[in-house]
């Protein structure tokens, strides 16, 4: 069980979002809407961001040093990078629309879902999360009428699982 401070615990109690560090040393979870990392017994619970009222989907990258995650301050999810030796967060795309699911290649790029303010369909798409923001333009993985969500590279870094309601007459995701 995750032991909080008496300060911390103020409001519903929640965690969800888990996920492991590529080490088995930690996990990062979300409780009352923000990200912290703990051990995986529940002990030594840090508070890691605190950018907007509701952070959410927590990705640790392969080296175990940075964490992707999504935050909404108002306009949707953007996605959200920090450095776990210290910093503050910084805002990795500003799309219109959402930004939700991310998950790291084995090369530092970032895979995620985005669905712009004006659709509600959801597509997959890539982005380098390194060098100025204006360059951070992301390439597109899937287009199509019907939603992809949830993108998982594999280790290896050659192919992203994801869930997707193509094909489906009931609306079903497979």
């Amino acid at each position: 069980m995750l032991a909080l401070s008496p300060s911390a615990q103020t409001g519903p109690f929640g965690m969800r979002d888990p996920a492991w560090s590529p080490d088995g040393k930690r996990l990062a979870v979300v409780i009352l809407d923000r990200i912290w990392t703990t051990t995986p017994d529940g002990r030594d619970a840090r508070e890691l961001t605190r950018v907007a009222e509701s952070e959410r989907e927590p990705a640790w990258s392969s080296d175990g040093k940075h964490l992707v995650f999504v935050a909404d301050r108002g306009a949707g999810f953007d996605l959200y990078l920090t450095d776990l030796r210290g910093g503050m967060p910084e805002r990795v795309l500003e799309l219109d629309g959402d930004e939700r699911t991310p998950s790291w290649t084995p090369d530092g790029r970032i895979v995620f879902a985005h669905r712009s303010a004006d659709e509600l369909q959801w597509d997959l798409f890539l982005v380098d999360p390194t060098g100025p923001a204006a360059d951070r333009i992301p390439l597109r993985l899937t287009q199509s009428p019907d939603d992809e969500l949830q993108p998982r590279v594999s280790p290896d870094g050659r192919r992203i699982a994801f869930t997707s309601n193509r094909n489906s007459d009931d609306g079903d995701f497979d």
